[in-house]
């Protein structure tokens, strides 16, 4: 009798253990994200530069353009009213750098309960919101609870804020005050707010700035509060804190693979490291986390810059074939040249704010450049390997330059391979098909239309930051 319930309790265990994928074991699972999030093309818009008139109401005119390229997600930063303070004691390092002299800092808030009349009136942020849904957009508000200005409206409750033990406020690194986390009256105030921005303009989720420099246990409860609102609501975080994506968060921001991606192409490190930074994450956080894929945005320089105008298409087929939520900053898709980066922020100068020159997309070369981003993102969009699969990544004879993985999903498998180095270069890459199978070209700067597995490798030549996506043909 013994030996049968003992047999009976490993047969039972065994079943158990092989429920879950063998390396979820004793790791923590991340929430199930929207599908509206999971299967999304995020494109964020900074509303100062997005249009000369830098308004939500200019802004609004613009929507269609970022639904024809094909985005789904537009995020859209700080529109909350800005502190005023002239003192430059209380700006941030970057306003006090700058040439702008401009003490209105979207990061840098007032009154958490107003829309800034520099972009506009309550009424034109829920034209905004509205316009984004009729086009089938979601649109993702940027959020600011870490810090203050000097002049914010709680400033009046001064327990709301960390001091020192002489009662001083605190200023952190930006020379703001930071908000005091410990106070329940504070957080509950906070939460409101939360509940009534969501409520007042039906948007859709949150992007919330710094996010880990917050109490993980105030982001959770926040996540309940306003499920309780909007169900599906969504919830992207400003840091790399894997514990966050369990209960609070759905997106994660990724800086890891970020600062892979720069220091590849632009300092010349071999491009092992983006499989290295890409398995390493993948071990640290939660199995399912998701993270954004971005080469820009409003805390960078623009991408031809760091990466060049070949190594950001490079750098953005990786972005868009691996895993995660792909991300184009506010003229990307036309390779926007305009200073607004990170000496130059949060704008020039009051009378010229580094506005996108939209007129320039009629250029042949900007007009090719968006073509090229809108078939990427199609390509994206129409395979649901790349959008759910799993990633797989492949061995080349020539590691240092060459990135190579596959996406698949049920029986689809796509090929991705990107040449990082600026050269033309000769390449084998290992299979995991038989001879004789073939994928067919979906993307490509080659002459290549298929590949076929030879000697149990794929080889060819790739010219420099050159790539080929293939399908496999069944």
């Amino acid at each position: 009798m013994n030996k049968i319930i003992l047999a009976l309790i490993c047969v039972l265990l065994f079943a158990g253990l092989n429920t879950y994928p063998q390396n979820s074991i004793n790791k923590e699972i991340a929430r199930e994200a929207p599908d509206w999030i999971s299967e999304g093309i995020m494109y964020q818009i900074w509303p100062r530069s997005f249009t000369i008139d830098g308004t939500l109401s200019a802004a609004t005119k613009k929507l269609p353009d970022i639904k024809e390229l094909g985005a789904t997600i537009v995020y859209l930063c700080p529109v909350m009213l800005q502190d005023r303070d002239i003192n430059k004691e209380f700006w941030s390092p970057r306003q006090q750098a700058s040439p702008a002299n401009n003490p209105r800092n979207p990061y840098r808030i007032m009154d958490y309960t107003k829309v800034d009349p520099e972009y506009g009136t309550d009424e034109d942020l829920k034209e905004f919101i509205n316009t984004a849904h009729y086009l089938g957009l979601r649109v993702l508000m940027d959020l600011v609870y870490l810090h203050t200005g000097p002049s914010n409206t709680l400033i009046q409750n001064p327990e709301y804020y960390k001091r020192d033990e002489n009662g001083n406020f605190i200023k952190n690194a930006y020379n703001f005050y930071d908000l005091n986390f410990e106070n329940k009256e504070l957080r509950e105030f906070l939460l409101k707010n939360m509940e009534e921005w969501v409520i007042k303009y039906e948007f859709d989720g949150w992007r919330c700035d710094v996010s880990s420099g917050i109490p993980l246990d105030f982001w959770e409860e926040a996540r309940k509060r306003m499920e309780k609102i909007k169900p599906d609501i969504g919830m992207l975080a400003e840091s790399d804190n894997p514990k966050e994506l369990v209960r609070a968060f759905d997106l994660s921001y990724g800086f890891t693979w970020f600062g892979a991606l720069k220091n590849v192409f632009a300092n010349g490190e071999s491009a092992t490291m983006l499989r290295e930074k890409w398995e390493s994450m993948n071990s640290k956080f939660p199995e399912g986390s998701r993270f954004i894929r971005w080469v820009d945005n409003h805390d960078q320089h623009r991408p031809e810059i760091i990466f060049s105008s070949k190594g950001s298409k490079a750098a953005n087929v990786i972005n868009f074939m691996i895993d995660g939520v792909p991300f184009i900053y506010n003229g990307q898709e036309i390779g926007d040249g305009s200073p607004y980066g990170i000496e130059y922020y949060p704008e020039k100068s009051y009378n010229d704010n580094g506005a996108i020159n939209w007129l320039a997309q009629t250029i042949p070369t900007k007009k090719e450049l968006r073509n090229w981003y809108k078939e990427l993102i199609t390509l994206r969009k129409s395979e649901t390997a790349l959008q759910e699969g799993s990633t797989i990544w492949l061995n080349t004879d020539n590691p240092e330059s060459v990135v190579a993985f596959l996406r698949t999903k049920n029986n689809a498998t796509i090929l991705a391979i990107v040449n990082v180095s600026n050269r033309k270069l000769y390449v084998n890459v290992e299979s995991m098909q038989k001879d004789g199978k073939v994928y067919e070209a979906l993307f490509t700067d080659s002459d290549y239309k298929n590949v076929e597995v030879n000697n149990s490798k794929i080889s060819f030549s790739l010219g420099s930051f050159g790539y080929f996506v293939g399908k496999l043909k069944e």
